[in-house]
């Protein structure tokens, strides 16, 4: 006789998926003070311009993202290219990766909170 789990596998992936967004709207928010704690501050426009965006994905799924809407955003973050007033080159400057820095920092908390959700879902 074959043998059976009766699960309510909808309700856990109900909760699962609830769980999920919490988890990544927490988990954005921690990124976005890490990140705006690690930028470089000459004004505070940078810093001031983060925030966290929910949208969502081409096949209907929910996105949480960290976006700094401050103009120069990448090129401080990436490193870019100067240029002088004659537009030749005056060096490149130097990547300040605060954003992904925040990331890494958070990783282990975002493996912390899945793995919550994980066993909240097994206990029922």
């Amino acid at each position: 006789m074959p043998w059976k789990i009766n699960a309510d596998f909808a309700a856990a992936e109900t909760k699962i998926k609830t769980g999920a967004k919490a988890v990544e709207r927490t988990v954005a928010e921690q990124v976005k003070q890490r990140a705006q704690a690690l930028a470089p501050v000459k004004s505070g426009r940078l810093r001031d311009s983060a925030r966290v965006v929910e949208t969502t994905t081409e096949d209907g799924e929910s996105a949480v993202s960290v976006v700094f809407d401050a103009p120069y955003a990448e090129a401080v973050h990436n490193g870019h290219m100067e240029q002088g007033e004659d537009g030749n080159s005056t060096g490149f400057r130097v990547p300040r990766p605060f954003l992904r820095d925040a990331l890494d920092a958070s990783q282990e908390e975002l493996d912390q909170a899945a793995a919550k959700v994980a066993r909240e879902v097994a206990k029922g």
